[in-house]
């Protein structure tokens, strides 16, 4: 079958020896399979203590509890000795809060770094700050009705 006449058996003899010899490198050949198959097993071993592992871990950080937050510091933002109430809405720059006796709520505002509050001026008697503009443009307050 080969081309190069050199490269070719050059009897029937010469073929059934070649033969003889493939039949016998098979036999070893089964033999080198099976060593492959249990050479494979300590592979899957060290796979499945590592998918254990794995699992284990982030069955652990699962189950885990939420961290609880911490009070570092704190910064007082006024000292003017009035009574505060209401929700604290931000612009990024001011705070916005209420300020003064109930029955006379007024809306106040101090910057974020702190210093003095001073009164947000409104048409509303007894304002009760409700919320700010997404954008910080205006505030939403409603009157405390009378009793």
């Amino acid at each position: 079958m080969e081309k190069d006449p050199e490269q070719r058996f050059h009897s029937a003899h010469d073929l059934a020896f070649a033969m003889d010899a493939l039949s016998d490198a098979s036999s070893g050949t089964s033999h080198d399979v099976q060593e492959t198959k249990s050479s494979k097993k300590p592979v899957w071993i060290a796979v499945s203590a590592a998918l254990l592992a794995i699992t284990a871990a982030i069955a652990i950080w699962w189950n885990r509890p939420p961290a609880v937050p911490v009070v570092e510091a704190i910064t007082q933002l006024s000292d003017d000795g009035m009574a505060k109430a209401g929700p604290l809405l931000t612009d990024g720059s001011r705070i916005y809060f209420n300020e003064g006796e109930p029955g006379s709520w007024k809306i106040a505002q101090v910057s974020v770094i702190g210093g003095e509050a001073s009164i947000v001026p409104t048409i509303l008697p007894d304002p009760s700050l409700m919320a700010i503009a997404p954008d910080g443009s205006s505030l939403l307050a409603s009157m405390v009705p009378r009793r």
